[in-house]
Parts: C-alpha cells; structure tokens; sequence
C-alpha cells in the first residue's frame, strides 16, 4: 500500500541518518534487513509494524511507542478490513514454516514475533491481544498448525493470559484438531508486552 510505503521510506531515512526511529530498532537488536523484511516504518515518535493478513495484504497499522508515549501501541481502528479477531499477525511471514514444521510458535506482541524471526523461529506469530478467537485459531490450522506453542511474557500478567488461554482452548483441544503446550521463550528474548 501507499501508506505503508511512505513509513517504511521514513524508517529507511532514519536508519541511514540516524534518529529515534533507527535507534530504537538497534535497542531492540533488530537489523535493517529484517526492517526491510516486515517494511517497518516510521511515524510521528512510532515505530510502525504493517498488520498484514496470511496473504500479505495489508489491512491495518499497528504503531509501536518508541520513547515513553502512551499507549505503547496503538492499532489502527478496527474497520471492516482489519478485524483484529480475524488477524494473525506474522502468518504471511510463518506459513511456510508452520506448514512444514507443524507448529506454530505464538507469542504476544508483533515485535516479538519479528526478534523471533531474525533469530531463526520462522513459525512464530501473534494474535495482537491476549485472548485467541477461534477464527484466529481456524486460521492458524488451515495453514497447518497441529500444535500451537505458546509463549506469552513470563511476568505474571502473561502467566494469567496463558491460563485463560488454555482455559480458553480447551474446547478446540477435546474436539481432537489441535495440541497445545506452554513453552518458556529462548533465552535472551525478553518479549515486549
């Protein structure tokens, strides 16, 4: 899209000289091949992350606080194109991977998702939110997952999603189509609520 194209060429300006924009990217130990990669871009303080949907389209903005702002992210309003219980965000990127492996790795926020990826867990994605609906879950199997990992933050707020997650899948789970388990994020990966 337009749109995105123009914060992604903002972001590429600050990488190339320099600004909160670039440095936030480098606290964050994320390159600019993998900016690139995701089209990060860049607007008013924000680092801004695309929501895509499993095609690759487009469909809404979600923008990252790259100092103290609040709120720490803000998603563009929900619309009729971007219906945030209908997304799974970083499924365009981990198909392929789910697809072959099996399993999908999720994790609560898009910037985790995009550290997990440069570090090589192609099939991790996350559902922009702590609760799963069941489109994102029927989603998430059409594209093969039969064993969904979850990672959420090891803070207790991210023990609690993860409980009401479990509680929450529990249907899905008896009705046979998937396997579930909780999994501790690889070290070093401190993710980013």
């Amino acid at each position: 899209s337009e749109q995105r194209a123009q914060f992604h060429q903002a972001l590429l300006e600050q990488v190339e000289q320099g600004g909160a924009g670039a440095d936030y990217l480098k606290s964050r130990g994320i390159s600019a091949d993998t900016a690139r990669t995701w089209q990060l871009g860049f607007a008013g303080g924000r680092l801004v992350i695309p929501l895509n949907d499993a095609a690759g389209q487009t469909v809404g903005f979600c923008g990252r606080a790259t100092g103290n702002q609040e709120p720490k992210y803000r998603n563009s309003s929900c619309d009729l194109l971007f219906q945030r219980n209908g997304l799974v965000f970083g499924l365009d990127q981990a198909k392929a991977a789910i697809r072959q492996g099996g399993s999908a790795l999720l994790v609560e926020g898009p910037l985790d998702v995009i550290q997990l990826h440069q570090a090589g867990f192609t099939n991790a994605v996350a559902c922009l939110g702590t609760s799963v609906s069941a489109l994102q879950l029927q989603l998430l199997q059409r594209h093969g997952t039969k064993q969904l990992l979850i990672a959420l933050d090891g803070d207790s707020a991210g023990q609690a999603a993860t409980e009401r997650l479990l509680i929450q899948l529990l249907p899905q789970l008896s009705a046979g189509g998937l396997g579930v388990s909780v999994v501790p994020l690889p070290q070093g990966q401190d993710a980013d609520g």
